[in-house]
């Protein structure tokens, strides 16, 4: 099953590299009022908030590099946290790979003409979600 899972965020990382070359290319402009599918460069980090590259690239880094991490080390004592991990880091390298790239983040979904977003923007929330779900311990009930 884990294998899958890894299978998964490997397909859904190459997808988004792939529709972030297309919309680069072709610059599609689909959809109507609350759904678009066309090109956004996210130049800014989160809700394209504006912070200079020189500031973002290293920090964005040092957070990839703490992630990359965690995720060898959930690998080696085998956790099952491994592959909500690999979905956090594929999403992260992606984004970055943009930003080395394009000088900005690639963003293709927009929603109501304000939220932009991308394939790994899904996989780092969804992963995130799922990693700290995993860390949950049963609460001991004893008295």
């Amino acid at each position: 099953m884990r294998i899958r899972g890894f299978g998964v965020a490997l397909a859904l990382f190459a997808a988004d590299i792939a529709i972030k070359r297309y919309v680069v290319a072709v610059a599609p402009d689909l959809g109507d009022w609350w759904f678009r599918f066309t090109l956004f460069r996210n130049e800014g980090i989160v809700f394209s908030l504006p912070v200079p590259d020189w500031l973002y690239l290293p920090v964005a880094l040092a957070i990839f590099l703490l992630f990359a991490g965690a995720l060898v080390r959930a690998i080696m004592k085998r956790s099952p946290s491994a592959l909500w991990l690999t979905f956090v880091v594929l999403g992260a390298l992606s984004n970055l790979i943009d930003r080395v790239t394009y000088g900005a983040t690639i963003d293709y979904l927009m929603f109501f003409g304000r939220s932009a977003v991308n394939l790994a923007d899904a996989m780092i929330v969804i992963g995130v979600i799922l990693f700290v779900r995993s860390q949950k311990r049963p609460r001991d009930t004893a008295v």
